[in-house]
C-alpha cells in the first residue's frame, strides 16, 4: 500500500511516522514506518537568523558579514559564534569572570578576538556530566583548523548542557555512515537528531566534514526554537581553575637563567659537548609524538663543591614540557608544532655552571622524528591573511634591553588569531644568532641582544618571523647600529683622610662613590666617545687629583681608572700604593704583580713617587686593555 501525507508543522527526517487503518480508535492493521525525504531549511529562515545573530557582538558580525554562506568555518571562528550564542541565551553563562582562568593551549595567542570565548568554553561544566564543551585532552588548538560537524555538535550540546542521549539509538536506521562517527562524538550525534538539530544530508551524517557557515547558522537557528525560553545552561557551574594541572603545559621556553652563586675567574667553565634525543613515551611526556632530549656537558671538575649545571631551552618552532625528576632541565620533552616547519626544527640549549660561566648549543631536529598527523593543508581555512607591522630602536646595544613593538599578525575573517611563534634573529657579513623566541607580549618583544665585541660598531640586519599552523610572515628591519656598553669604573684612593673626595666627575656627569670609593658609570652613546675628561670633585692642598682623559673605543669601550690623591711632598704612602696593587690584582682579570718588572721600586721603602706609581699603575693598565 502506499499513501500520500501532508502535514502540518513541516516535518523533519529525524522524526518516525506511521500509517495505521482505525475503526473507533483501534488498529484493525499493523503500522509502517515511512521513510521521509525532507527539504533544506527554509533559507528565509537562515537569513533572518543571520541577521539576528550578527547583532550579538562585533566579532560575530565580522564573521558573517566576511565570509560566504557556504565557506567554511576554522576552530576559532566555531567557539566565537557558540559563546557568543551561548552567552546571549544565560545571563550568568555571559556574566561569569574569567579572570582566574588560565588556557591550556600553547599555540594560542591571548592576543586574539577568540581567547576569551575559548576560555569559558574550556572551563564551562554545567550539571550533566564532568566534560567541558573544549577538552583538554589535546595539547595544541589548532585555531585555523576547518571544524567538523562531529566537533561543532558537539561543543554546542555540550554549552548548551543538555542531558545526552546514550541509551537509544536514534542513528542506526536513518545513516548509512555511522562507522565515520568517533566513539566520543556518537552520544552528541543521537542527542541532536533527537532533538531535530540535524537531519543529516541523504542518509548522511558526514561527521568528519568542515562544517559551513550555512550549516553552523541551521544548527544554532535550530538550536533557538527548540529551546527558546527554557535553555539549560544558565548556572555558573565552572571548572574550578587550580584543577589545571601546570606541570602537562607546553611551553615556548622551558628552564631558567640564573644569577650564578659563585665567580671563578680560574674555572674551566662549562662546555656543552652534545644533545641527543629518543623516542617519549605517554608515562614520560603525556604523548608518543614526542621527543626526550638530554644534554652533554662538562664542567670544572675541581670546583664540584661550587658547580650546580642548570638550562634553559628555545626552539625556532615546537614546544616543551618538563621531564619528570629533572629539576635543572637538563632532560627535557620536546613537542611538534602545529605544522612541520619548512626548514625543521632548530633547538637551542644554554647552560649555566653556578661560578659564572654559560656555554650554548644548537641541536637540529629532522622532521621524520614527529608524526604530523594534521599537516593535511585542505583542513586549514584558506581566507587567512598577515598584517603585521613592527618598529624598535635604530640602535642596538649589548647587555641592554632592545624593544620591538608588535601590531596586528594573522586573521581570518576580520578576526584576530594572532602568533603562534615568534622568532627574531641577527646577520652581519660575519656572524649571525638568535635573539629572542616566543611570544609578543601586550604587543611587545623585549630581549637583552648577546655580548659580540667582533660587532661593535658595525650594522646588523635583525629578521622577523611570524607563524600560525602552515601560515609564514617574514620582515627584515635593516641597518640597525649595534653598539658595545660604554663603561667607565675605577676607585679613588685619598691621601687625607679630612678631606676626602666623595664623588667624580664623568663629562659634566656627577659620579658618587661607594662605600668603598669606587664608581661604576655606563654611558649611552651611539658612537664611540673621545677625549672624555675624569675629574675628582672635590679636593683640597692636601689632596689633589691630576684630571684625566680618556677615550671609550669600540676596540676598547670600557676603562679601569684609579685616581690617586697626592700631598705637597709628591709622595704616595707605600701601604697605599700596596693596596692599590692588591685592588687591581682582584678584578676581573688576575694579574700577577711580577708584571711590572721592577721589583726594586718596591724594596726597602716607606714611600713611593707619584710618577714612579702611575708608571707601574699604566703596565698594570695596559694589561688589562689587553686581556
Amino acid at each position: 500500500t502506499s499513501a500520500q501525507i501532508t502535514c502540518t508543522p513541516s516535518i523533519t527526517g529525524s522524526q518516525r511516522f506511521y500509517v495505521a487503518k482505525v475503526s473507533q480508535g483501534e488498529a484493525i492493521s499493523g503500522s509502517k514506518n515511512l521513510y521521509v525525504t525532507v527539504n533544506a531549511p527554509d533559507p528565509n529562515m537562515v537569513e533572518l537568523f543571520k541577521e539576528q545573530f550578527k547583532n550579538y557582538n562585533t566579532k560575530v558580525c565580522n564573521i558573517l558579514n566576511d565570509k560566504n554562506i557556504d565557506s567554511h568555518l576554522s576552530r576559532s571562528e566555531a567557539v566565537i559564534l557558540i559563546e557568543s550564542f551561548l552567552s546571549h541565551k544565560a545571563e550568568k553563562f555571559k556574566a561569569k569572570s574569567m579572570e582566574d582562568y588560565f588556557l591550556p593551549f600553547a599555540d594560542v595567542d591571548y592576543n586574539t578576538d577568540y581567547y576569551d570565548s575559548l576560555l569559558k568554553l574550556c572551563y564551562y561544566l554545567g550539571d550533566e556530566d564532568d566534560t567541558t564543551p573544549i577538552t583538554k585532552n589535546n595539547e595544541l588548538f589548532r585555531p585555523l583548523d576547518k571544524v567538523s560537524r562531529q566537533e561543532f555538535i558537539a561543543i554546542t550540546l555540550q554549552g548548551l548542557d543538555l542531558p545526552l542521549i546514550e541509551n537509544i539509538d536514534y542513528l542506526s536506521d536513518k545513516f548509512t555512515d555511522l562507522g565515520d562517527v568517533a566513539d566520543w562524538a556518537m552520544k552528541y550525534f543521537n542527542t541532536a537528531v533527537r532533538h531535530q538539530l540535524m537531519s543529516g544530508n541523504n542518509g548522511e551524517l558526514k561527521p568528519k566534514d568542515p562544517l559551513s557557515v550555512y550549516e553552523a547558522l541551521v544548527i544554532l537557528g535550530r538550536v533557538q526554537q527548540q529551546f527558546e525560553g527554557n535553555y539549560c545552561h544558565n548556572d555558573t557551574s565552572f571548572k574550578n581553575p587550580e584543577n589545571l594541572d601546570v606541570q602537562k603545559l607546553l611551553l615556548k621556553n622551558i628552564g631558567f637563567e640564573y644569577e650564578p652563586q659563585y665567580y671563578e675567574s680560574d674555572a674551566q667553565g662549562i662546555s656543552i659537548t652534545n644533545v641527543t634525543e629518543s623516542r617519549a613515551t605517554s608515562e614520560l611526556c603525556g604523548i608518543d609524538n614526542a621527543l626526550i632530549l638530554s644534554v652533554t656537558a662538562e664542567t670544572d671538575s675541581s670546583k664540584n663543591d661550587k658547580v650546580s649545571e642548570y638550562y634553559w631551552w628555545s626552539s625556532n618552532q615546537g614546544y616543551f614540557r618538563e621531564y619528570p625528576g629533572s629539576e635543572n632541565f637538563k632532560k627535557v620533552c620536546f613537542f611538534p608544532a602545529t605544522v612541520m616547519p619548512k626548514s625543521g626544527y632548530s633547538v637551542l640549549v644554554s647552560g649555566g655552571d653556578n661560578i659564572g660561566y654559560v656555554d650554548r648549543f644548537t641541536y637540529e631536529i629532522k622532521d621524520q622524528d614527529f608524526l604530523h598527523e594534521n599537516d593535511d593543508i585542505a583542513q586549514i581555512v584558506e581566507d587567512v591573511e598577515s598584517n603585521p607591522s613592527f618598529s624598535g630602536e635604530k640602535f642596538m646595544t649589548s647587555g641592554k634591553a632592545y624593544k620591538l613593538d608588535v601590531s596586528g599578525g594573522f586573521e581570518s575573517s576580520g578576526i584576530k588569531i594572532g602568533i603562534e611563534h615568534m622568532e627574531v634573529t641577527f646577520s652581519s657579513e660575519s656572524l649571525q644568532g638568535v635573539l629572542f623566541r616566543g611570544r609578543p607580549f601586550e604587543n611587545l618583544v623585549i630581549f637583552i641582544p648577546p655580548d659580540m665585541p667582533e660587532l661593535y660598531g658595525e650594522y646588523v640586519d635583525i629578521q622577523i618571523a611570524l607563524h600560525t599552523q602552515n601560515k609564514t610572515f617574514t620582515q627584515i628591519i635593516s641597518n640597525i647600529k649595534y653598539l658595545p656598553k660604554f663603561i667607565v669604573r675605577g676607585k679613588v684612593y685619598n691621601v687625607n683622610a679630612t678631606d676626602e673626595a666623595d664623588s667624580i666627575y664623568i663629562g659634566d656627569q656627577q659620579v658618587y662613590l661607594d662605600e668603598n670609593n669606587e664608581f661604576f658609570w655606563v654611558i649611552d652613546s651611539t658612537d664611540e666617545i673621545l677625549d672624555l675628561s675624569v675629574s675628582i670633585n672635590n679636593e683640597s692642598e692636601a689632596n689633589l687629583f691630576d684630571d684625566l682623559t680618556i677615550d671609550l673605543t669600540y676596540d676598547n669601550p670600557q676603562k679601569f681608572i684609579v685616581m690617586i690623591g697626592k700631598n705637597d711632598s709628591g709622595n704616595l704612602d707605600m701601604s697605599d700604593a700596596i693596596s692599590i696593587l692588591k685592588m687591581l690584582t682582584t678584578q676581573e682579570n688576575y694579574i700577577d704583580l711580577d708584571l711590572l718588572k721592577s721589583d726594586e721600586l718596591w724594596s726597602g721603602r716607606d714611600t713611593i713617587f707619584i710618577n714612579d706609581a702611575v708608571n707601574a699603575l699604566q703596565i698594570l693598565s695596559d694589561f688589562k686593555d689587553e686581556q
